[in-house]
C-alpha cells in the first residue's frame, strides 16, 4: 500500500505542476540574484568569495590555537564559523581557541 502510494504522488505531483496554473511568484534562482545585486561583476564575485572561504578553512587547521586565542572572542567566533569549524564540526577542545582563552584566566 505504501508503494501504491508513493507512485500515486509522483504520478500526480507533475500532472498537478503541469496543469497550467501559473505561480503566482515567479522563480528566481542565484545566478539572477547576483546579477541583480551585484550588476555584472556579482557572480564574479561570489566566485571570489567562495574561493576566499575555501582557502580560509584549509589555512585555518594550520594556525595554532594559542595565536589565535589572542584575538577578541566575537573575532574568533567569526573566524571558526567562516571556516566551518563551530557545532558538531567543531575542533577538539585542546585545538579550541577559546579554551586557551579560557585556560589564561
Amino acid at each position: 500500500m505504501k508503494y501504491l502510494l508513493m507512485v500515486a504522488f509522483f504520478l500526480i505531483a507533475p500532472a498537478a505542476v503541469a496543469s497550467g496554473t501559473a505561480p503566482e511568484l515567479p522563480p528566481v534562482d542565484w545566478i539572477t540574484l547576483l546579477t541583480v545585486f551585484g550588476g555584472e561583476y556579482g557572480k564574479v564575485i561570489a566566485a571570489w568569495v567562495s574561493v576566499a572561504l575555501v582557502v580560509w578553512s584549509q589555512v585555518r587547521q594550520l594556525i595554532p590555537p594559542q595565536w589565535l586565542a589572542k584575538l577578541p572572542t566575537w573575532l574568533i567566533d567569526v573566524l571558526e564559523f567562516l571556516a566551518a569549524n563551530k557545532g558538531k564540526a567543531g575542533n577538539e577542545v585542546w585545538n579550541d581557541p577559546k579554551h586557551f582563552k579560557q585556560a589564561k584566566t
